[in-house]
Protein backbone atom coordinates (compact mmCIF):
# COMPACT_ATOMS: atom_id res chain seq x y z
CA UNK A 1 0.00 0.00 0.00
CA UNK A 2 1.44 3.00 -0.54
CA UNK A 3 1.24 6.61 0.93
CA UNK A 4 0.28 9.68 -0.98
CA UNK A 5 0.73 13.29 -0.64
CA UNK A 6 -1.94 14.89 -1.70
CA UNK A 7 -1.83 18.87 -2.33
CA UNK A 8 -4.74 21.25 -4.34
CA UNK A 9 -6.00 24.71 -5.32
CA UNK A 10 -9.66 24.97 -5.75
CA UNK A 11 -10.63 28.42 -7.33
CA UNK A 12 -14.22 27.67 -7.38
CA UNK A 13 -16.89 27.48 -4.95
CA UNK A 14 -17.41 26.45 -1.36
CA UNK A 15 -19.30 22.99 -3.18
CA UNK A 16 -16.47 22.37 -4.70
CA UNK A 17 -14.81 20.90 -1.34
CA UNK A 18 -17.25 18.41 -0.54
CA UNK A 19 -17.67 16.35 -3.72
CA UNK A 20 -13.59 16.36 -2.98
CA UNK A 21 -13.31 15.46 -0.03
CA UNK A 22 -15.74 12.23 -0.48
CA UNK A 23 -13.35 11.46 -3.51
CA UNK A 24 -10.21 11.50 -1.58
CA UNK A 25 -11.82 9.41 0.93
CA UNK A 26 -13.14 7.03 -1.04
CA UNK A 27 -9.26 5.79 -2.53
CA UNK A 28 -8.02 4.84 0.04
CA UNK A 29 -7.40 4.98 4.21
CA UNK A 30 -7.18 8.73 5.64
CA UNK A 31 -5.68 9.77 8.86
CA UNK A 32 -8.66 11.74 10.80
CA UNK A 33 -9.57 13.21 7.13
CA UNK A 34 -5.77 13.60 7.06
CA UNK A 35 -6.22 17.18 5.87
CA UNK A 36 -3.43 17.96 7.81
CA UNK A 37 -3.10 21.52 6.08
CA UNK A 38 -6.06 23.58 4.65
CA UNK A 39 -4.80 21.86 1.38
CA UNK A 40 -3.10 18.90 1.78
CA UNK A 41 -3.78 15.05 2.65
CA UNK A 42 -1.92 12.07 3.43
CA UNK A 43 -3.27 9.16 1.81
CA UNK A 44 -2.55 5.70 2.43
CA UNK A 45 -4.10 3.81 -1.32
CA UNK A 46 -3.76 0.46 -3.54
CA UNK A 47 -4.50 2.95 -6.53
CA UNK A 48 -1.75 4.64 -8.38
CA UNK A 49 -0.73 8.09 -8.13
CA UNK A 50 -2.68 8.68 -11.66
CA UNK A 51 -5.52 6.73 -10.64
CA UNK A 52 -6.16 9.04 -7.33
CA UNK A 53 -5.16 12.72 -9.53
CA UNK A 54 -7.74 11.04 -12.04
CA UNK A 55 -10.35 10.75 -9.67
CA UNK A 56 -9.64 14.01 -8.21
CA UNK A 57 -9.74 15.82 -11.67
CA UNK A 58 -13.43 14.45 -12.45
CA UNK A 59 -14.86 16.69 -9.47
CA UNK A 60 -12.69 19.42 -10.14
CA UNK A 61 -13.22 22.40 -12.22
CA UNK A 62 -10.50 22.81 -15.71
CA UNK A 63 -8.58 26.01 -13.78
CA UNK A 64 -7.93 24.03 -10.51
CA UNK A 65 -4.61 22.44 -9.44
CA UNK A 66 -3.59 19.34 -7.97
CA UNK A 67 -0.36 17.64 -7.10
CA UNK A 68 -0.15 13.98 -6.26
CA UNK A 69 3.06 12.10 -5.06
CA UNK A 70 3.53 8.75 -3.47
CA UNK A 71 5.94 9.40 -0.19
CA UNK A 72 5.89 6.12 0.59
CA UNK A 73 9.40 4.89 2.22
CA UNK A 74 10.89 8.96 2.04
CA UNK A 75 12.71 10.45 4.26
CA UNK A 76 10.51 13.09 5.77
CA UNK A 77 10.02 15.75 9.08
CA UNK A 78 8.07 17.93 10.16
CA UNK A 79 5.91 19.06 13.37
CA UNK A 80 2.58 17.18 13.67
CA UNK A 81 0.85 15.62 16.31
CA UNK A 82 2.39 12.31 17.52
CA UNK A 83 -0.96 10.02 16.56
CA UNK A 84 -0.36 10.93 12.95
CA UNK A 85 3.69 10.32 12.85
CA UNK A 86 2.07 6.35 14.18
CA UNK A 87 -0.40 6.32 11.37
CA UNK A 88 1.92 7.70 9.00
CA UNK A 89 4.80 5.02 9.82
CA UNK A 90 2.36 2.07 10.52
Amino acid sequence: MATLLITYNLNGGDDEYKDLFKVIESCGETWHNARILDSVWFLKTAKTVAQVSDAMGEVMKANDDRFVVDISGQPRQGWMPKPFWEWLNK
